[in-house]
């Protein structure tokens, strides 16, 4: 299984020692592609040396950068959001958060929330035309509900997504995920107020950790993400959180 952590942080509230520290820790795949957005360049990657570790070192928190393997990726990236935030994404086989990892992401004021997901899952709620997953292998049980409507050129499916529960959704300040692993930072308080989230009746597991740090399971397996039990779960956090109002309020 390949599984994703999407982290978000206020913009400009990490740097390159960062970006350094969670590569180094995290990223367990050789890399063939290395992409710089804002120079728009991207070249394969034959050997990966230290010079390529350092650029990301040397980055700015307004760069993109994406670095990838197959569909395995590291990817930082400034949103354009009416509140861009830095939003940095790992999807590989193995990934995890540890005490250490959290730790390190409340040194920084600017963290707002984590998540980590069933990568393939996550893809196939999130996304809207069916000849972008068609063909890949994907189970697409979790999405035979959807309602669409046929492209008028292709004829294939436009799924409408708002009614996935395992939808990746973007606003203002961050991104929100009904992720099986989840942690909020005092800067999501902003957008939904800290008891509510605390008060959230259907998931697995809640606890209040240092420094204001929530923690949530939201059910008990991340190989379940997709049955029927576990996907009203999702449903039913979204809808606590009025995620419909939260993508007016902060488009």
């Amino acid at each position: 299984m390949q599984r994703t952590i999407s982290l978000n942080f206020n913009k400009g509230s990490v740097k390159g020692d960062f970006y350094l520290w969670l590569f180094n820790k995290k990223v367990e795949f050789l890399p063939d592609r290395f992409s710089l957005k804002k120079s728009g360049k991207s070249w394969k990657v034959k050997n990966w040396k230290a010079k390529d570790v350092d650029q990301i070192y040397n980055m700015d928190y307004d760069d993109g950068l994406l670095v990838s393997a197959n569909e395995k990726l590291f990817t930082i990236t400034e949103t354009n959001t009416c509140k861009p935030h830095l939003s940095i994404w790992i999807s590989q086989n193995d990934l995890s958060i540890d005490d250490e990892d959290i730790d390190k992401f409340l040194c920084y004021d600017g963290f707002t929330s984590a998540y980590l997901f069933d990568s393939v899952y996550e893809k196939v709620q999130s996304t809207v035309f069916q000849g972008n997953i068609e063909g890949m292998g994907y189970p697409l049980e979790s999405i035979k509900n959807t309602p669409y409507k046929l492209d008028p050129y292709t004829k294939m499916k436009m799924f409408d997504i708002s009614f996935n529960p395992g939808r990746s959704v973007l606003i203002g300040g961050t991104w929100i995920v009904a992720a099986w692993k989840m942690w909020f930072g005092e800067k999501f308080y902003d957008i939904v107020p800290k008891q509510h989230i605390l008060s959230f009746p259907n998931a697995f597991q809640i606890q209040e950790l240092k420094e204001g740090l929530i923690y949530i399971q939201l059910f008990e397996n991340i190989e379940e993400s997709d049955t029927e039990k576990n996907m009203a779960i999702q449903k039913s956090w979204l809808e606590w959180i009025n995620i419909d109002e939260l993508e007016r309020l902060y488009p």
